[in-house]
């Protein structure tokens, strides 16, 4: 379950949600199976957030950074996802690089 207080913050925008992930950095972000459809995350910073199960559809997640969120479950039906960063963790693209040259 969605922790509630941060999904308050993150309803109040992108902004208020990055400056949040600023200050406390050192909190897990938890918003599984929170219903966020339809909303406007356009640049937020869901780095590292565990996202399972959360409705993303029809939201708009243009420009956000996604990097090692755990997105398993989610549905993003329509959702925005241009120029979004989704990239997994370093080590994992170091470990597939390595195997596409030594294959």
């Amino acid at each position: 379950m969605a922790d509630e207080e941060q999904l308050r913050i993150l309803r109040q925008g992108a902004d208020t949600w990055n400056a949040w992930r600023q200050e406390a950095s050192h909190v897990r972000t938890d918003l599984r199976d929170a219903d966020l459809s339809e909303a406007h995350f356009t640049r937020a910073n869901l780095s590292r957030a565990t996202l399972c199960g959360a409705i993303l559809r029809e939201t708009n997640l243009s420009l956000a950074d996604v990097v090692d969120a755990d997105l398993r479950r989610g549905y993003f039906r329509r959702a925005d996802l241009t120029k979004a960063d989704l990239s997994g963790p370093a080590s994992a693209r170091r470990s597939s690089a390595r195997r596409t040259l030594w294959a």
